[in-house]
């Protein structure tokens, strides 16, 4: 099990072993294409890689993303996609999945740090907000705090 604690440590692998992961040749990492950075870059004589890499799972979001490098990356060649992560989502419909897309699993791959994502409507954001800042707090910090009480109860 390959253990990291941030995205850049495991780019950094996926870099340092990059033509035995995507059978290529690295060309560049965070390329710019219009206001958009592209995580990872390849090339064969065949055409061109555009790679996505996602620390936990892959999902209908990472392939629409990918579709919008591919469609604004500038290349002569053909262009193929791959994403990459740990794990595919299961909800995740592969019938949406272009022909030039590739899903790349690495289920040896674990992160350290735990993320949650939190969605709230504007309204109670505003109020969090007003609540985080009474308590001197970032709204991020502020919300973890909630969730560490809630859960010791």
């Amino acid at each position: 099990m390959l253990t990291f604690n941030q995205e850049k440590d495991f780019k950094q692998y996926l870099i340092d072993n990059f033509e035995s992961i995507f059978n290529c040749n690295f060309v560049g990492q965070e390329v710019k294409v219009k206001t958009k950075r592209i995580d990872l870059v390849g090339e064969t004589d065949d055409g061109i890689y555009i790679i996505e890499v996602k620390p936990r799972i892959i999902d209908k979001a990472t392939i629409k993303q990918l579709e919008s490098y591919m469609e604004n990356y500038k290349t002569s060649k053909r262009i193929y996609g791959i994403a990459i992560a740990p794990k595919i989502s299961l909800s995740l419909d592969h019938s949406i999945i272009p022909p030039n897309i590739t899903l790349k699993t690495l289920p040896d791959v674990a992160f350290d740090k735990c993320s949650l994502l939190i969605v709230v409507p504007k309204e109670i954001k505003a109020e969090l907000v007003k609540l985080a800042k009474k308590d001197n707090r970032s709204l991020s910090n502020y919300i973890v705090n909630m969730i560490k009480i809630n859960l010791s109860k």
